[in-house]
Formats: C-alpha cells, structure tokens, sequence
C-alpha cells in the first residue's frame, strides 16, 4: 500500500502546530468533525469524518514538538 506523506509549511511556533496537529480539540478545527485520543506513542485515535466515515488509527511516533506519526 502506498504511503502518505502531508508536509506543511506554517508560520507558528512548534507548541502550536505540534497541538493542532495531535490533539482532539486541534483536529477537530482544521481535519475532522469529531476526534478522540490522546499524543503518546501506542494511543488508540477516533477520527471523525461524519456519521458513515468513522476511521481509527494508533500513535506509532510520538516526540513532542518534534514529529508525529499515525498509522490508519
């Protein structure tokens, strides 16, 4: 299966973007509708996309403010 790679260029210091990009209440502002978990390496997330698009992933990389990875 072929890999995704999402690479942002953002004006923002990395606490911020580091937020936005692994907690529910930052997703939920710019990704999905409805997301649960939390940023720590082996973490179960909920990712809601609407009510017939549920999808869970799990934390495979976790270095705060640092990188962030997810596997789906």
């Amino acid at each position: 299966m072929p890999e995704i790679l999402h690479a942002f260029h953002i004006a923002s210091t990395r606490a911020i973007v580091f937020d936005a990009m692994t907690r529910p209440t930052g997703l939920n502002q710019w990704w999905t509708l409805d997301a649960d978990g939390e940023p720590t390496f082996g973490a179960l997330f909920r990712l809601g996309f609407g009510p017939e698009f549920q999808r869970t992933g799990r934390v495979t990389r976790c270095e705060p403010q640092t990188s962030f990875e997810m596997t789906m």
